[in-house]
């Protein structure tokens, strides 16, 4: 599992499934525009990351919709399932010794 939301990015920037754009945009029409073209090609597109917004601010956009088929989500979903089946599975062992010890201090 990723520790940030800039530890993912990186990911996908690495993997190729980031694009940056680094013009200015209109966050009253232009991102929407832009994400709107970018999600609907095959496979759902990569993720956007305009860098000079009006607001100041980067946006990221596309991030978790178009990536539910491709390796970086599947890798990263992966990890997910192997952290709580293992949390799951030290829990349950942690109650499973409490009980034993309740039970033999009984015993004595």
């Amino acid at each position: 599992m990723y520790k940030t939301l800039a530890d993912f990015v990186k990911e996908l920037e690495i993997n190729g499934e980031l694009i940056r754009i680094s013009s200015p945009v209109s966050s009253e029409l232009e991102i929407a525009e832009i994400t709107d073209r970018m999600v609907k090609t095959e496979g759902g597109g990569k993720a956007l990351l305009f860098e000079k917004t009006d607001k100041g601010f980067p946006v990221l956009t596309n991030l978790y919709g178009s990536f539910l088929g491709k390796p970086v989500i599947k890798l990263a979903s992966t990890f997910y399932a192997m952290k709580v089946t293992a949390q799951s599975f030290l829990h349950k062992n942690q109650a499973n010794k409490a009980s034993v010890v309740v039970e033999e201090a009984k015993g004595e």
